[in-house]
Order: structure tokens, then sequence, then C-alpha cells
């Protein structure tokens, strides 16, 4: 954890805060913090804005920038996420037996909004071993042919399905003696190379075959999270429990849930479904985790603020709103900030200003420390 990552989660708290002069202020200074996309994204800022405040132009723009910035990095990303998709899956499922669920996936692909993932989805569909009636059971002729002439990928699918249906149609082939290919005699090693050749995904001299597998692993999850992302923009009940479930095997860190916005796109869902709240909860988990001993360091640089203040000297804006977003958002850090609290030197208007009554009153439980900080803010209440 280095300086830079604590500024930008103390960022992060003044967000949740809600305080629009604080967040601007911040905002100003912003551009003294070497920051990264990916450190920007594992505070979650752009989701953060969208959710305390939405209103506010100089954070949304800030948000916008973000995802344009996001988005640039991942269109570079794109060709390899093709590259060693395209190769593991050939490698696992080349000449051999395709499990349902990477048919399923395969074939909903050919539906994203992503092209380059679209063409992949055709090519991948044209070289791995299929029946007729895998073809035909996830229509996968009737969705090629919309993106037929369009890519040579969807032309060669259309036209391998078309010589399957006219195979199975001549009754000649009825008559001939078939020999049965056991499966398990098949040697897939003899198949590979071929179709590696045709689809010209052989690794390179800097990248062997062990390389181009631990690079699969990782173009998997990207291609699974965006499988996850379609799933839930449908807002279908069905589609996204279906892609929930199917997901569920595979950990995913929290960078990857954080880039692309999974908690965002659930929380804009138009109404509740149970598998979808159930994964928020727990990517809140395994951001605790994961996160942990960096939101240990940033409230450690906020008392160290408090007890570093004059005497006298009142709680400044920024401060109030770091104070207060760890008393909004984190069980874990509510007692802490009662106490930083209870020993700043607050005004009323202050009090008034950032709801701090308010927030008391709607934390779901009451300790000591609560009642003594609700005693001392209506005190200075003035007497009628």
């Amino acid at each position: 954890m280095n300086r830079t990552e604590i500024e930008i989660e103390l960022f992060a708290r003044v967000i949740k805060s809600g305080h629009e002069e604080s967040i601007q202020e911040v905002l100003k200074t912003l551009p003294e913090v070497p920051f990264t996309v990916e450190i920007l994204d594992k505070c979650n800022i752009a989701c953060l804005i969208d959710q305390f405040v939405p209103n506010l132009a100089p954070a949304t723009d800030f948000a916008r920038r973000i995802r344009k910035w996001r988005n640039a990095s991942m269109q570079r990303e794109k060709a390899k996420i093709v590259k060693y998709f395209t190769y593991g899956t050939l490698y696992d499922f080349g000449g051999t037996f395709v499990p349902d669920h990477v048919l399923k996936l395969l074939t909903d692909m050919m539906c994203f909004d992503d092209l380059a993932l679209v063409k992949c989805a055709f090519k991948l569909l044209g070289a791995l071993e299929l029946s007729l009636a895998d073809f035909e059971y996830y229509r996968v002729h009737e969705t090629a042919a919309q993106f037929q002439y369009r890519f040579v990928e969807a032309d060669e699918l259309v036209r391998k399905i078309e010589q399957l249906r006219r195979e199975l149609s001549d009754e000649s082939l009825l008559d001939q003696d078939i020999p049965n290919l056991e499966m398990d005699n098949f040697d897939q090693t003899e198949l590979l190379p071929k179709l590696l050749d045709n689809l010209h995904l052989h690794g390179d001299q800097e990248e062997g075959h062990y390389k181009m597998m631990e690079n699969y692993e990782w173009a998997l999850w990207e291609v699974l999270m965006v499988h996850l992302v379609q799933s839930i923009k449908t807002g279908n009940r069905r589609v996204i429990t279906r892609a929930i479930i199917h997901h569920q095997e595979h950990r995913f860190p929290l960078a990857l849930y954080r880039k692309y916005e999974i908690q965002s796109l659930i929380r804009a869902l138009p109404r509740k479904i149970s598998a979808a709240s159930q994964l928020f909860d727990e990517i809140e988990l395994i951001e605790e985790s994961t996160l942990n001993s960096q939101h240990i360091e940033a409230f450690r640089e906020v008392k160290k603020a408090v007890n570093g203040m004059e005497e006298g000297e009142e709680a400044w804006p920024v401060l109030m709103s770091l104070m207060m977003g760890f008393l909004k958002q984190d069980d874990g850090f509510v007692h802490g900030a009662v106490e930083l609290l209870l020993n700043c030197n607050i005004s009323r208007e202050r009090f008034v200003e950032f709801a701090v009554e308010n927030t008391l009153l709607n934390l779901p439980y009451r300790t000591e420390e609560i009642n003594e900080l609700l005693v001392k803010i209506r005190s200075m209440e003035p007497r009628q």
C-alpha cells in the first residue's frame, strides 16, 4: 500500500459524506496525486460519485473521465483476450466433447455488444466439434445469419451448419457403412495443431503453451465478467440468476468486479433479484477482506489529523467529511468515528450542516458513546 492509495481512499470517504463543498475542494488538489485508473477503481470512485453526488458537475465530469480512461485500457486488452480465450478453449475442448456450460457461454457471446467477442464466438463455434443438434438447439444459424457478409467468421459458421443440414438430408448417407469412432481412442493432440494452424493461434517464441494457458484463465475471467454484465443489463430474473450461478465456481478478485461496475449495475436494477442482491453482499465482503488494511490506514490518517489540531481549532469541512464518511458507511469504524466526533471541536452549525444527529439516529444500534454524542449535539441547541 502506498501513499497514493491512501489519498484516493480518503477521497472515497469524502465522497461518501455527500458534502459537495468538500468534494470539490479535494477534486482541485487531486491532479497533484499520481493516481492510476486501477487505484481509482480499487476505491470505486466513479460509482461512489454516481451514488452520492450524481448532480455535482465537477464530480460527474471526473467520473466520466475515469470511465473514458478505463474503456481505452480495456480496448487495448481486447485483442489479447480474444487470442488467449480462443487458444485455451480450443486446447480444452477442441476435438472432444464440449460441456453444456461452455456451449451456453459461446452461444450467449454471439449476442454480446462487443463485436470482437461476437466474432470470437463465431470462430470457436465453427472450429469445435459440435453436432447439428447443438447448433439447432441454440439457434446458432439464425444468429450467425444476421452477421453474414459482415464477418467472415459468421459466413464460415453459416456454411458449416448448412453443410451439416445437407449431409443429414442426403439419404444416400444412410446406406453407407460409417464406422463407429470411439471418442476414448480419439487423439486430441493430433487435431489441436491443425485447429491452431487454421486460426493462426500458435504461441510465438515469446509465448509458449504454458504461458498461453496461464493467460487463458485471465481471458476467461474477462469474458465471464462481460457475460455477467450483459446478463444483468437484461433485467431478466431468470437470465441474471442463471449467469450468477454459472459464475459461482470462479473466485473473481475485487478489481474485476470494480472494473465492470457490477455493484452499480445491480443497484440500477428496477426490481430486487435475490441472486443479484446476494452477489452484491458477497462483493462487499470481498472488499472488506481485500481492503481492510487500507481502510485502517486511512482511518489512522484521519485520527492523526484530529489529534494534531490546535487547541480551540474547529474541524474544517474536509475533516468533517472524512469523519462522516467513516460514520455513514462502515460498521467497523462507527465506534472510532463517534469517538473522533466527541473529541473534536465542532460547532453547532457544523453538526447541522453535516446532519450528524440524523445519521446517528439512523444507525441500527445505539451505544453509550453514540448517546453521549447525541447529548452533546442537543445541548448546543438554543434554548426556547
